[in-house]
């Protein structure tokens, strides 16, 4: 297995944080994506404007999977799940653990079986999707990504699954983009237009596994946020600059400071009284060394800490 750390988890510097008074959110998981053909990267940049979360690269499929709190799969052609493979993916999903896979061609292994999908019946449709909306309330609700692809052989899988999103073309056909097992026993989501790299299909399926909080979802017929809400700062690492976005729901007063890893105060970015709305806010680390910092958002009785990598 061959993997690259990007963003490391050190329990001792959450102890620090909580003896200074400073609160860390102690749920940072690890997440591991599965991605031989290098197709990830923009799933990848989403990830880190919403998550604090670790994220592990890996070409290859072992035991080690176990030690992991989330699977993102990314399988194109030509590979193929082999049975092993297969087996492994059915033992991960039995600790009850959430698995997220994108393919582009489906071959008939007995993890599919598990999942639910007892067959696949492809047809030929040609059509520019333009718009994705969800189809199953209970986890996109009200929600339309915009995007656009292009399709060719659709696949249409059959079994016991159910559809949460669907393209939205000028095509008669409905086209069913993303599915789940209707056995809520295991936790997977099947999509085979690799929507994950939008931020706000990505931010519902985090939430859905239990990998975010809820209170991150914005209203999507509204301008203004319905809650608070800290965002992961992008680029993470960064060098020497970063944005840090930000949501107020109710005129409050608002500070968000960065802290290093001993709790000593570095910069106080927003110190001000602010009307609801979003925000976005450059920091900038020149004359900073490198090494892991904290930001901390503050709005009544709101607080939400957040780890930042710089890298020089």
């Amino acid at each position: 297995m061959i993997l690259n750390k990007y963003v490391f988890t050190n329990l001792f510097l959450i102890i620090i944080f909580h003896l200074c008074g400073i609160n860390v959110w102690a749920q940072n998981q690890t997440i591991l994506i599965f991605d031989p053909h290098q197709v990830s990267t923009n799933f990848q940049n989403s990830f880190h404007q919403l998550s604090s979360d670790s994220i592990y690269i890996t070409d290859s499929l072992d035991e080690n999977i176990n030690g992991f709190d989330a699977l993102f799969l990314f399988i194109g052609y030509p590979y193929v799940l082999s049975e092993e493979e297969g087996n492994r993916l059915i033992e991960y999903m039995n600790l009850n653990k959430a698995i997220y896979i994108f393919v582009q061609d489906i071959y008939q292994v007995t993890y599919w079986n598990y999942v639910g999908v007892t067959g696949f019946v492809y047809f030929p449709l040609l059509t520019i999707v333009d718009r994705v909306m969800g189809v199953d309330t209970t986890f996109t609700e009200n929600i339309v990504i915009d995007t656009s692809f292009v399709s060719g052989s659709i696949p249409g899988p059959q079994g016991n699954i159910s559809p949460i999103l669907t393209g939205i073309s000028d095509s008669s056909i409905s086209l069913t983009t993303t599915y789940i097992p209707l056995d809520e026993s295991i936790q997977v989501i099947i999509d085979f237009f690799n929507l994950i790299h939008h931020s706000e299909f990505l931010e519902r399926v985090l939430i859905h596994f239990g990998l975010e909080e809820p209170n991150s979802i914005l209203d999507e017929n509204a301008d203004q946020p319905i809650t608070f809400y800290l965002h992961q700062n992008y680029p993470n690492p960064f060098n020497p600059i970063t944005s840090i976005q930000y949501a107020v729901s109710s005129r409050q007063f608002v500070s968000l400071k960065v802290y290093d890893v001993l709790g000593n105060e570095i910069a106080s970015l927003v110190d001000e009284e602010k009307p609801v709305g979003s925000y976005e806010i450059k920091f900038d680390g020149t004359g900073l060394t490198s090494g892991i910092y904290f930001y901390q958002l503050k709005a009544g009785s709101y607080i939400k800490t957040k780890k930042m990598v710089l890298i020089k």
